[in-house]
């Protein structure tokens, strides 16, 4: 009976080790910080702003999460206006991610027929001024994005931006 169990003892040290390795493989990726666009849209007109807004829940939004990419955020100032900036928050979990959204969303035929009269506006009719992109990429202490409690409104966002000289 001592030599059975002698026997089991290493496979199944061997099989709790290959267990904690997998759980500290998984809690090495979810410790990957992601990487996050942030597109800032000016407009000249609540029209613009309708245009974009349309644009982002009818076509984009959608389109992102079938990538899997979600939440995207879309948040407007809280004093209206028509020159309101209108920001955009879109979580990567990879650069290899955030690199191919060109070219699935080209790929994307929904995304493309939803998409059409936003992306063939001309450019006397366009549906912002310009807009800013920036790649972030997120704190050591909060990696992840976490969305709020869903029935806490409303919800409140603040953007803070950080200079320094080095």
């Amino acid at each position: 009976m001592t030599s059975r169990i002698a026997r089991q003892t290493p496979i199944a040290l061997a099989a709790l080790f290959i267990l904690i390795g997998q759980l500290f493989c998984n809690a090495a990726d979810f410790e990957k910080p992601q990487y996050y666009e942030l597109r800032v849209y000016s407009t000249r007109s609540t029209g613009q702003q309708q245009w974009i807004s349309d644009y982002w829940q009818n076509a984009a939004i959608p389109a992102y999460n079938r990538m899997g990419i979600q939440p995207i955020g879309v948040f407007t100032e809280l004093q209206d206006s028509a020159t309101n900036k209108i920001y955009v928050l879109i979580p990567c979990d990879s650069l290899e991610e955030f690199a191919a959204i060109p070219a699935k969303l080209a790929a994307d035929a929904d995304y493309q027929k939803a998409a059409a009269e936003y992306l063939s506006a001309p450019k006397s009719d366009a549906a912002y001024e310009h807009f800013e992109s920036s790649l972030l990429v997120a704190f050591d202490g909060m990696k992840h994005l976490t969305m709020p409690p869903a029935d806490k409104k409303p919800n409140i966002f603040e953007l803070r931006t950080y200079t320094s000289s080095s």
